[in-house]
């Protein structure tokens, strides 16, 4: 026996004893105070995080997310049974025009009613008068850490959806989330407003039917979410049901005894309850709301969560309910184990000990329809044992959770045999009857299977679940063995996009998703498979998200994308590479954007992080031009000049024909330094195009555009430097001259950064925008961009890059940058090239003097101040 002296618990209730507990959600106020939502965060933080790939997520992230997929959904459904109410140019949709500003976001909206000052509103159409333009904007205009260069591209977008609205533009709730509005006031707007009873029951129809699923819930946060996004539209119909059952009471109307009769029987039920939120949070709790979670400590710490939400809404005095068994709702068992339909039973049923598909036997078919049978009559008394708990006075006796339970684990017993078989378990392929057993009983208790046909088959005979939303684990496949051979376990190097994967499977045929997942999901080759189930699979919202100089997911280096999505019509809308610093967390999800682009290629491509339609438009040419050719090919078995690449990046990449030096830190000897990236060229003039192409700003666009925000590679930049096969013999000489300009000035731009005992080398030219502006301009004159569009790409580029703060060279001695000084450089050689390159630079973009003169040599200089152009140690080429 076991003896635990009462001084133990006597420590532990002390401890306990230290902070504050209380119910409700409230925000905490002092360190010691712990709600639901603490212990949450505290399960989370006890699960090893990099074995299980689970994150504590944000709620402002989980209420993103939710709101743009439970919302849609509700209207679609809605839609469904009162079309007449959403036709475009109906009332409801006049909502949005009659008072626009009540659904953008505070965020987008601050500071917008105030004049802009007369320096900086100069330079909104004229460029060379922007030079104020990288201070911090007033306090009246900006939000945290915002420059004025933010506030006025914050300021336009305002002013282009506010025109929108106005306009008549938004008439469909995809809309909402495409110009990133708030469709949460909208929702409970269109309830309050609804003239009839049509739309209010369309609308609670939807609400208490709506099916809403985290396939990997962990503690809950993405259920509490829904809970919270459903909970004041419920509200909102029962206040509208009761205003018009009040209205037809008041009136002398002559009408039919059961008019309102519907709305009458649920305002009742609702009294019965100690209070309305009770009903309400009860109601949607047991009809609304599911999880399945890998770990049961996670089940059970979801379950009280819930029940805690619950005792919070009971006021003293009041005569307790009884909490609401939700064992059935929120389910332990492996999301990625299981059968989820019967087609998938029926074929492991035909598979004989050596794997291979045989014809099925008439006794095969007749124990799949005795399984459907069973599992029916176990969704049957599901249903049954749901309605005793939503219909007050209600008792469920302990003889039906049993018998529920026991035709549940029968049936999974049975599939469990089944689904073993496509794991090499097969009673034909062992030994013994004994050794069979034992393989089976080890493989159920290290896989956790669970049968979403049977566990949910109520939900999944119907077509699947509504709304999917949640944060999958991020864990390597090779860390796991419970994928099936089938599942191809090659074709993703992550569980997550199993996961992913899996939700359309379990969606349904109107379905909505949501999900926060690794960055990779845009760019990987790994991922390319699941980029094209998800753009097949219909409408598509991705934004993106940067780990420096802030995460999403707090102590945690994690860069993520946020994909939502809707079945059906394949479209796809995508949003910049997001950076900021912590103090503007509050505002970053009211203020993320989203450009429409063309659903091509998806797989090879992968999904680009465009910063607006500008910017997607010359996306779209650069792509059109790269093509291999005559100056660069990739893989060409007859280049032989090198141009070398540091393989990561932040501030800038690292590009060069001449290796940077990298030095022992005691001896400062040259030392050995990681291998750099390689590509090759045809000829000497080429590799000296490419590298003046690469180290300005449009490379690094292009690199912002497609990559990781981290790693440089081979792929990236050949798809990048292909286009010079399109741009004209000209404008490549003139490529070449600048970037043999570059490559003679390369000690100027030597950077060093101490690491691993090593300063490290590498070049950074942001120093020089004389050189690189008229690479740029040059560059892009040669893929046909206009000089909004070179304009616009500047201006992306610079406002990006603002936002982190360069680090400079920490540490680094005077005396290691004067081993390397300049090299002599021939000021009229410089006088030539940058003369036959303005030309041509003013000739095609029509730019005065004064303006190209600003563009080159004061635009960069204004924004980021001459001292960190010159720094820039923080990123490019770590060992």
């Amino acid at each position: 026996d076991i003896q635990i002296p009462d001084s133990a618990f006597e420590r532990l209730f002390d401890f306990f004893d230290d902070y504050q507990w209380h119910l409700d959600d409230r925000p905490l106020r002092k360190d010691d105070e712990i709600n639901p939502d603490v212990l949450g965060y505290i399960f989370e933080k006890y699960v090893n995080q990099k074995q299980m790939g689970a994150y504590y997520t944000k709620e402002d992230i989980t209420e993103y997310i939710s709101k743009n997929t439970i919302v849609p959904f509700l209207f679609d459904a809605a839609k469904k049974d009162c079309a007449i109410a959403f036709e475009p140019g109906s009332a409801l949709w006049g909502l949005l025009q009659t008072d626009p500003d009540r659904y953008i976001y505070d965020a987008v909206r601050k500071g917008v009613e105030v004049p802009l000052p007369a320096e900086i509103a100069a330079g909104v159409k004229d460029v060379a008068q922007r030079g104020g333009w990288n201070r911090p904007a007033g306090e009246d205009y900006a939000l945290p850490t915002e420059t004025w260069r933010e506030h006025v591209a914050r300021r336009q977008r305002y002013e282009d959806i506010w025109q929108k609205l106005v306009g008549g533009e938004v008439s469909s709730i995809d809309d909402l989330i495409t110009y990133n509005l708030n469709i949460r006031q909208f929702a409970q707007d269109v309830i309050h407003h609804a003239e009839g009873p049509e739309l209010v029951r369309a609308f609670f129809k939807a609400i208490a039917n709506v099916s809403v699923l985290d396939p990997t819930c962990g503690s809950g946060a993405f259920l509490f979410a829904a809970l919270n996004i459903l909970a004041p539209l419920y509200d909102a119909c029962l206040e509208r049901m009761e205003e018009l059952v009040a209205e037809l009471d008041r009136s002398a109307e002559a009408h039919r005894p059961e008019k309102y009769k519907d709305f009458r029987a649920t305002l009742a039920e609702v009294e019965k309850h100690a209070s309305r939120n009770y009903y309400i949070f009860k109601s949607i709790i047991i009809q609304n709301l599911y999880g399945v979670d890998i770990m049961e400590e996670a089940v059970e710490i979801c379950k009280l969560r819930l029940f805690l939400k619950l005792a919070s809404e009971l006021e003293a005095g009041q005569t307790p309910e009884p909490l609401p068994d939700i064992d059935f709702n929120i389910r332990a068992g492996n999301t990625l184990v299981g059968f989820a339909t019967m087609d998938e039973v029926r074929k492991a049923a035909a598979m004989d000990a050596r794997g291979n598909m045989r014809l099925p036997m008439p006794e095969d078919e007749a124990a799949m329809r005795q399984l459907e049978e069973r599992a029916e009559l176990a969704d049957r008394a599901y249903r049954q044992f749901r309605e005793q708990q939503t219909t007050w006075g209600g008792q469920i006796g302990p003889r039906a959770k049993l018998d529920l339970r026991d035709r549940l684990r029968d049936l999974s017993a049975e599939l469990d045999r089944y689904l073993a078989r496509l794991y090499g378990i097969h009673p034909e392929s062992s030994r013994s009857p004994l050794e069979y057993e034992q393989r089976f009983n080890q493989w159920r208790a290290s896989h956790q299977p669970f049968h979403w046909l049977v566990d949910f088959y109520g939900l999944m005979h119907r077509g699947g679940f509504d709304v999917i939303i949640g944060n999958p684990p991020y864990v390597s496949v090779r860390k796991i063995s419970y994928l099936k051979p089938s599942n191809n376990t090659s074709r993703y190097s992550d569980i997550y996009a199993y996961v992913v994967m899996r939700c359309l499977e379990l969606a349904g045929s109107r379905g909505r998703c949501g999900m926060i997942v690794p960055l990779s999901l845009t760019f990987s080759e790994d991922f390319g498979y699941l980029r094209s189930s998800l753009s097949e699979w219909g409408r598509g919202w991705y934004s993106s998200y940067d780990n420096i100089p802030a995460a999403l997911f707090s102590g945690v280096s994690q860069r993520c994308t946020i994909w939502l999505g809707s079945h059906g019509e394949s479209q796809m809308f995508v949003g910049p590479m997001h950076r900021w610093r912590a103090k503007y967390r509050p505002s970053l999800l009211s203020t993320i954007t989203y450009t429409p682009i063309a659903v091509t290629h998806v797989h090879t491509f992968g999904i680009p992080k465009v910063a607006g339609a500008t910017l997607q438009d010359i996306l779209t040419r650069q792509r059109l031009y790269a093509r291999p050719g005559p100056l660069y090919t990739r893989d060409d078995p007859l280049a032989t000049h090198r141009l070398m690449f540091a393989p990561s990046a932040r501030n800038f990449m690292s590009v060069y024909a001449e290796r940077p030096p990298t030095l022992g830190v005691v001896s400062l000897d040259r030392t050995s330094s990681k291998s750099p990236g390689v590509l090759r060229f045809r000829s000497s003039d080429t590799r000296f195009a490419a590298l003046a192409s690469t180290l300005g700003e449009t490379g690094f666009w292009y690199w912002l555009t497609r990559g990781d925000g981290f790693d440089v590679t081979g792929w990236l930049l050949s798809d990048f430097l292909m286009a010079l096969n399109a741009v004209p013999a000209e404008h490549c000489a003139l490529l070449c001259q600048l970037g043999e300009l570059l490559h003679e000035r390369r000690f100027e731009a030597l950077v060093f950064k101490k690491n691993a005992g090593k300063f490290v080398g590498n070049f950074n030219y942001r120093g020089m925008p004389e050189v690189t502006r008229r690479a740029d301009l040059v560059l892009l004159a040669g893929l046909g961009a206009s000089r909004d569009e070179a304009e616009e790409l500047f201006d992306y580029v610079q406002r990006t890059l603002a936002i982190n703060e360069q680090a400079g060279e920490k540490g680094i001695p005077d005396s290691i940058k004067a081993m390397f000084p300049p090299l002599p450089v021939d000021e009229d050689r410089h006088r030539s090239v940058f003369r036959d390159a303005d030309e041509l630079i003013q000739q095609h973009y029509g730019f005065t003097d004064e303006e190209l003169d600003f563009i080159i040599n004061y635009d960069i200089k204004y924004r980021m101040g001459r001292a960190g152009l010159a720094a820039g140690g923080d990123a490019g080429g770590d060992e």
